[in-house]
Parts: structure tokens; C-alpha cells; sequence
């Protein structure tokens, strides 16, 4: 589960990766797709596995005799009330010159969030403060030049994939059992470290190992994927 007290570390020894400065030519020679913005995607429950903690062991097997638990288990306690959806689009966009005012190239980060019809464990609508502390998880691996201009430092390091990191984003109290919001450098909402360093260098490619919306106890609540009724 991605957790604040993670973030802190591991945005600290990403920043010590990215921006520390070393006598290496910037290159940005890696492969990377030309059309790549983003992604849109719709969530859906997280379920735990079989086996777990609820099961150490299945219980059950389908028609065709395929190991299973029963019932299945929802992570969270909160719920999609009829109808009820959420949809996250992600975006990365090169700003010449950067919007943090410091004039020189960079990399734009931002997670939308869409969500309507959660219940909270009680079955009514989230509201107002009793909505508050929802958060968007996030697992990347990125790969980036690091010409040292994002912070300002000397010729940087250079072409390298850094270490897979987990970082939390916070949303806006939900209302009405909605939850919107945009996260990321882009919005205020540190990628990186808090507060807001310089943004990211131009040259990067992002791979999302995991995403996931954590309901105000830190639960995963919905991850991407796909379900019908």
C-alpha cells in the first residue's frame, strides 16, 4: 500500500538522483514512443487476492474447476453505489519555458481524477469533511535525461533509469459522493518533494507500474481495470 511516510523517503532520494549534479554529458538518446501523452482509464474495485489474509487457502473452485475464495473481499470498506464510476486520465506535457517562472524547458505532470456514486462504509454519499483524505497512489519508473537545468545545477547526469518510486496525491474533499481533482507538478501537488522544486527536465519517459485510489485510511479503493454488470 502506498503510504506518505514512503513518499518522503523515496521523493527525497529521487530528487538526490535526479538533480545531483556530475560531469556526465546531457544525452536524452533513450528509446521512447514521439505520441505518448497519457493515458485514460476507468477504476474499478480492489479486490484481495487468492490467497490472502481473509484466505490463506481457496475455498471454492469454479465450473470448470479453477481454485477461487468465496465470497470475494473488497479492500475497502467504502463502495460504488449503482451507477457510480471513476475515471483517472493521466498527461505529461514539455513546457518551453517551464511555468515555475525559472524560463528554461521542462516536464509537466498531472493525474485527474473523476469519481461519482461512492458510499461511505454506511452506504451514504461521501460529503464534506467526512469526504476528505482520499488520495491517488501512484508507482512510476522513469527514465530521464537530467541536463542539471531543472534545478539549476552544473551538466547533470546524464541518461539513466532511476529507482521505481511511490507517491501519494492528495484530492479535494469529495461532495456529493464525487471526488474530482487534478494532482501533480502542475497543480501544486509535488511529484517530488513539498514544497515544489523545479519541475522535472524535458526529456523523460514514464512507465506507471501501479495506480491506485486510497480511500481517506489509506485503503485501496479502485485500481484500473475493467467490469460489467
Amino acid at each position: 500500500m502506498l503510504r506518505n511516510a514512503t513518499v518522503a523517503v523515496s521523493a527525497v532520494a529521487l530528487a538526490l538522483l535526479i538533480f545531483t549534479p556530475r560531469d556526465v554529458d546531457a544525452q536524452c538518446n533513450f528509446d521512447r514512443s514521439s505520441r505518448a501523452r497519457g493515458m485514460t482509464t476507468w477504476l474499478v474495485r480492489a479486490m484481495e487476492r487468492c490467497p490472502s489474509i481473509t484466505y490463506p487457502a481457496p475455498n471454492t473452485q469454479t465450473s470448470a474447476g479453477t481454485p477461487g475464495c468465496a465470497p470475494g473481499v473488497p479492500y475497502s470498506p467504502y463502495t460504488f453505489e449503482d451507477g457510480g464510476s471513476c475515471l483517472v486520465k493521466t498527461k505529461t506535457k514539455r513546457e518551453d519555458p517551464c511555468s515555475n517562472g525559472t524560463g528554461i524547458p521542462c516536464t509537466d505532470i498531472a493525474i485527474k481524477v473523476k469519481c461519482s456514486g461512492i458510499l461511505d462504509p454506511g452506504g451514504v454519499p461521501i460529503d464534506d469533511l467526512a469526504a476528505a483524505g482520499w488520495s491517488v497512489g501512484y508507482l512510476s519508473r522513469i527514465t530521464v535525461d537530467d541536463d542539471g537545468t531543472a534545478a539549476g545545477f552544473g551538466p547533470g547526469t546524464g541518461d539513466q533509469t532511476i529507482i521505481d518510486f511511490p507517491a501519494n496525491f492528495g484530492l479535494p474533499a469529495g461532495k456529493k459522493g464525487k471526488l474530482n481533482g487534478i494532482v501533480g507538478t502542475n497543480s501544486g501537488f509535488c511529484l517530488f518533494l513539498s514544497p515544489c522544486p523545479p519541475k522535472p527536465p524535458e526529456c523523460m519517459n514514464i512507465e506507471q507500474i501501479a495506480l491506485r485510489l486510497l480511500d481517506p485510511q489509506g485503503r485501496v479503493f479502485a485500481v484500473p481495470g475493467s467490469s460489467t454488470r
